[in-house]
Protein backbone atom coordinates (compact mmCIF):
# COMPACT_ATOMS: atom_id res chain seq x y z
CA UNK A 1 0.00 0.00 0.00
CA UNK A 2 1.66 3.56 -1.00
CA UNK A 3 1.84 6.12 1.65
CA UNK A 4 -0.19 9.44 1.44
CA UNK A 5 3.02 11.58 2.81
CA UNK A 6 6.17 12.01 4.18
CA UNK A 7 7.70 15.17 5.72
CA UNK A 8 10.30 16.67 3.62
CA UNK A 9 10.78 20.13 5.88
CA UNK A 10 9.29 22.06 9.05
CA UNK A 11 8.51 25.16 8.91
CA UNK A 12 8.14 27.41 11.77
CA UNK A 13 8.48 31.57 12.76
CA UNK A 14 11.44 31.25 11.31
CA UNK A 15 10.61 30.87 7.43
CA UNK A 16 7.71 30.51 5.24
CA UNK A 17 5.42 28.40 3.06
CA UNK A 18 5.38 28.96 -0.40
CA UNK A 19 8.76 29.82 -2.18
CA UNK A 20 7.84 28.39 -5.74
CA UNK A 21 6.31 32.11 -6.11
CA UNK A 22 9.58 34.10 -5.69
CA UNK A 23 11.31 31.44 -7.61
CA UNK A 24 9.46 31.50 -10.78
CA UNK A 25 6.75 28.73 -10.43
CA UNK A 26 3.18 29.60 -10.01
CA UNK A 27 2.02 26.16 -7.81
CA UNK A 28 3.85 23.16 -5.98
CA UNK A 29 3.32 19.50 -6.19
CA UNK A 30 4.20 19.54 -2.24
CA UNK A 31 1.56 20.98 0.51
CA UNK A 32 1.64 22.91 3.81
CA UNK A 33 0.18 21.13 6.82
CA UNK A 34 0.17 23.12 10.10
CA UNK A 35 1.29 21.11 12.74
CA UNK A 36 0.61 23.05 16.13
CA UNK A 37 -1.72 26.05 16.84
CA UNK A 38 -0.21 29.52 16.89
CA UNK A 39 -0.19 33.06 14.57
CA UNK A 40 0.76 33.30 11.26
CA UNK A 41 0.64 35.86 8.74
CA UNK A 42 -0.95 35.54 4.86
CA UNK A 43 0.61 37.52 2.20
CA UNK A 44 -1.33 37.87 -0.96
CA UNK A 45 0.77 36.22 -4.03
CA UNK A 46 1.04 39.18 -5.94
CA UNK A 47 2.06 41.46 -3.55
CA UNK A 48 5.24 39.02 -2.39
CA UNK A 49 6.34 38.92 -5.81
CA UNK A 50 6.05 42.30 -6.48
CA UNK A 51 8.33 43.46 -3.40
CA UNK A 52 10.75 40.29 -4.31
CA UNK A 53 11.31 42.00 -7.45
CA UNK A 54 12.17 45.38 -6.37
CA UNK A 55 15.67 43.48 -5.42
CA UNK A 56 15.40 44.53 -1.69
CA UNK A 57 15.57 43.59 1.48
CA UNK A 58 12.77 40.80 1.02
CA UNK A 59 14.51 38.85 -1.43
CA UNK A 60 17.95 38.50 0.73
CA UNK A 61 16.16 37.46 3.01
CA UNK A 62 14.19 35.21 1.17
CA UNK A 63 16.89 33.68 -1.02
CA UNK A 64 18.64 33.05 2.12
CA UNK A 65 15.40 30.97 4.03
CA UNK A 66 15.17 29.30 0.60
CA UNK A 67 18.92 28.34 0.53
CA UNK A 68 18.53 27.20 4.20
CA UNK A 69 15.27 25.12 3.33
CA UNK A 70 16.93 23.12 0.67
CA UNK A 71 19.62 22.46 2.81
CA UNK A 72 17.00 20.98 5.20
CA UNK A 73 15.09 19.14 2.90
CA UNK A 74 18.85 17.71 1.63
CA UNK A 75 19.45 16.73 5.66
CA UNK A 76 16.19 15.14 5.39
CA UNK A 77 16.77 13.10 2.19
CA UNK A 78 19.74 11.32 3.65
CA UNK A 79 18.16 10.61 7.20
CA UNK A 80 14.95 9.23 5.46
CA UNK A 81 17.75 6.78 3.74
CA UNK A 82 20.51 6.10 6.50
CA UNK A 83 18.75 6.55 10.00
CA UNK A 84 16.33 4.25 11.66
CA UNK A 85 12.79 5.38 11.92
CA UNK A 86 13.32 5.78 15.65
CA UNK A 87 15.99 8.49 14.96
CA UNK A 88 13.76 9.92 12.37
CA UNK A 89 11.39 10.41 15.26
CA UNK A 90 13.92 11.89 17.14
CA UNK A 91 15.34 13.99 14.22
CA UNK A 92 11.81 15.33 13.67
CA UNK A 93 10.81 16.32 17.39
CA UNK A 94 13.96 18.18 17.93
CA UNK A 95 13.55 20.18 14.93
CA UNK A 96 9.33 20.55 16.01
CA UNK A 97 10.55 21.84 19.38
CA UNK A 98 12.85 24.54 18.26
CA UNK A 99 9.84 26.44 16.49
CA UNK A 100 7.72 25.84 19.32
CA UNK A 101 7.30 28.80 22.20
CA UNK A 102 6.37 25.86 24.83
CA UNK A 103 7.79 23.14 25.98
CA UNK A 104 4.88 20.88 24.83
CA UNK A 105 4.40 19.04 21.49
CA UNK A 106 0.85 17.64 21.01
CA UNK A 107 0.67 14.70 18.54
CA UNK A 108 -1.46 11.30 17.48
CA UNK A 109 0.12 8.36 16.34
CA UNK A 110 -0.90 9.62 12.75
CA UNK A 111 1.02 12.92 12.41
CA UNK A 112 4.12 11.17 13.18
CA UNK A 113 3.64 8.51 11.21
CA UNK A 114 2.45 11.12 8.08
CA UNK A 115 5.96 12.80 9.14
CA UNK A 116 7.83 9.54 9.18
CA UNK A 117 6.66 8.07 5.97
CA UNK A 118 5.56 4.96 7.94
CA UNK A 119 2.49 3.35 8.50
CA UNK A 120 0.07 4.26 11.50
CA UNK A 121 0.59 0.57 13.09
CA UNK A 122 4.69 1.54 13.05
CA UNK A 123 3.93 4.68 14.91
CA UNK A 124 2.36 2.77 17.93
CA UNK A 125 4.91 0.90 18.25
CA UNK A 126 6.96 0.46 21.74
CA UNK A 127 10.30 1.72 20.53
CA UNK A 128 8.38 4.86 19.57
CA UNK A 129 6.91 5.64 23.28
CA UNK A 130 10.32 5.65 24.70
CA UNK A 131 11.19 8.23 22.12
CA UNK A 132 8.64 10.44 22.61
CA UNK A 133 9.33 11.72 25.98
CA UNK A 134 11.41 14.49 24.84
CA UNK A 135 11.98 17.15 27.35
CA UNK A 136 13.66 20.62 27.34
Amino acid sequence: MPLESAEIAIVGNEGLVGISLFMGGESTPSRAVVQSAGNAYRLKANILKREFALGGALQLLALRYTQALITQMAQTTVCNQHHAVEQRLCRWLLLSMDRLPSNELAMTQELIANMLGVRRERASNDSFSCCVYLRR
